[in-house]
């Protein structure tokens, strides 16, 4: 599935959309170039969960964790991580949790492979292009829903 955002609020709407379609327990891999919006997308999903603290880009912790109204949202950067790394990343595996892992393009880890998939493409200064696609059933019923909904 492919969405075009136009500006920051189509990114928000999608996200909203996005947001509303994900349960506890659900992983979201984010890849896209630096600038892409990998991190704005995330504030857009942690708005609609009720987080108030600012999320920013966990580039230099690697792991944030903010407390949302329903679920948790674990925002991980992996791109200074390669193979399996981040092997503690199970322990937040639960349905207390929403993972988002940008740049998860860079880990093996077996958690990747059911996910679902967001790649974002700078287009221009306020365009991209966001193409969500799943690793699995569970996610791929995810994509209908959230196609219905955008």
């Amino acid at each position: 599935m492919n969405f075009k955002s136009r500006n920051v609020d189509d990114t928000y709407r999608l996200a909203k959309v996005i947001a509303n379609t994900l349960n506890g327990g659900d992983i979201v891999l984010l890849n896209g170039d630096l600038g892409a919006g990998k991190t704005t997308f995330v504030k857009g999903i942690a708005k609609e969960m009720g987080i108030k603290e600012n999320v920013t880009s966990p580039t230099f912790t690697l792991l944030k964790t903010y407390h949302g109204n329903k679920y948790n949202i674990v925002h991980v950067d992996a791109y200074r991580l390669s193979g399996d790394e981040f092997g503690e990343l199970d322990d937040y595996l639960n349905d207390e949790n929403v993972i988002f892992i940008e740049w998860s393009s860079m880990l093996t880890s077996k958690l990747i492979n059911s996910a679902l998939l967001i790649d974002i493409k700078y287009i221009s200064k306020n365009q991209r292009m966001f193409t969500i696609s799943a690793t699995n059933a569970h996610y791929e019923s995810y994509l209908s829903e959230i196609m219905k909904n955008v």
